[in-house]
């Protein structure tokens, strides 16, 4: 629970700096308000006394968010990393984020595009950070216990044993 404190502090802390350095006019009431308003909802005050996955991705992806804001790559590699592995839907949500950045990159620089200036619209930078979601659906279907076709045979292993320890049911034709 003290991991899950010191997370939501540097959470609440980032959305502030977020606050200050995407809405340029807003003074420092303001911002303390809409933070505290962040701060006081129930996906951080709620699920922050309790261990659930749903708060890390949450964290994760405002630490993303700030990294990319202030551009330091490494930091937002890591935070990258750490929102891939944390739940499924932190993938979902890092790919969705940086689509919508894409897609803006691409409109801004569409004058006269070919396939070959497609790739060079995004440094390295931005394409690094797709190596944490490959990386983890690579690892999650080559795991026995992921998405590959082997969970099928997992989750039939798990109800024979399951069976078995019960005393009931047919496990392979016997009783």
């Amino acid at each position: 629970r003290i991991v899950n404190v010191l997370m939501a502090l540097i959470t609440i802390n980032m959305v502030y700096s977020l606050i200050k350095s995407i809405f340029i006019g807003i003074n420092k009431i303001e911002a303390v308000i809409i933070t505290s308003m962040f701060a006081f909802s129930p996906l951080v005050l709620g699920i922050m006394q309790e261990i659930n996955t749903d708060f890390s991705v949450m964290c994760f992806f405002v630490w993303f968010i700030y990294f990319y804001v202030n551009e330091y790559t490494i930091l937002k590699f890591f935070a990258g990393c750490l929102l891939c592995f944390s739940k499924e839907t932190g993938i979902l949500f890092l790919f969705f984020f940086m689509l919508g950045c894409w897609v803006y990159r691409i409109k801004v620089n569409i004058k006269g595009i070919n396939i070959c200036k497609f790739f060079t619209i995004f440094g390295w930078k931005e394409w690094i950070l797709a190596i944490p979601p490959i990386g983890f659906c690579i690892i999650t279907y080559l795991n026995p216990s992921g998405w590959g076709n082997k969970v099928v045979n997992v989750n039939n292993n798990i109800e024979k044993m399951d069976n078995m320890a019960r005393g009931i049911g047919y496990v392979d034709g016997k009783i």
